[in-house]
């Protein structure tokens, strides 16, 4: 059941559509959410300079019957969240849209959701990561600078407290989804795992091959 398709951009944008009720204030990006088949397709709403109370993953009806992000009830769903004051993200499942992939009967569409949510995984500052001062396990943070859901600020704070070996990089104007920097956040995880801090982790892969 197709529904009216939800306004999406490229970059950041007033939201406006001719049949929306979401907040005027709230702004819609097209992002990019990594899976292990490739990237799904996505479109991630938030109020811009607000903190969202949450973060709400909608996911579309069944694809063999056209279900997509864009369907009406999912869209209408989103809004809903955006007035009771949460960020939403949208998706498409694999094979629907521009997500790469084919249907796979619920079982590989599982996988797809677990990827939207971890992309929107609360970060330093909304869940407790103490734990890690005492943790000599390989430790290496890959944050954007212009984060809108994890501030680089709460990083900055927990991340003197963790325990070495650890390692961070800062990705300049990287937002959450990491948008036009992709290379980028890929070069800094290459440079994290030949460093110093990762020779542990390495030396435990070796033992396993």
């Amino acid at each position: 059941m197709p529904g009216d398709p939800a306004p999406a951009s490229g970059s950041v944008a007033p939201a406006t559509a001719r049949t929306t009720t979401r907040p005027a204030a709230a702004r819609v990006r097209k992002v990019t959410i990594p899976s292990p088949i490739g990237g799904l397709e996505g479109v991630y709403e938030f109020v811009e300079g607000v903190t969202p109370r949450a973060l709400a993953v909608v996911c579309h009806p069944h694809p063999l019957f056209a279900g997509t992000m864009h369907n009406k009830v999912v869209f209408r769903t989103a809004e809903a969240f955006q007035h009771a004051g949460f960020a939403t993200l949208r998706f498409n499942f694999r094979g629907v849209g521009a997500s790469p992939g084919t249907h796979d009967d619920g079982q590989g569409e599982q996988e797809d959701a677990r990827a939207a949510i971890w992309a929107v995984a609360p970060g330093v500052g909304r869940r407790d990561f103490s734990h890690l001062a005492l943790c000599d396990k390989p430790k290496g943070v890959v944050q954007g600078t212009a984060d809108e859901l994890c501030p680089v600020a709460d990083l900055e704070r927990a991340f003197p407290a963790w325990a070495d070996p650890k390692a961070k990089f800062l990705i300049d104007g990287a937002d959450h989804f990491f948008n036009g920097k992709l290379r980028e956040m890929q070069e800094a995880l290459h440079t994290f795992l030949a460093s110093p801090e990762a020779a542990s982790f390495r030396a435990a892969v070796d033992a396993r091959s």
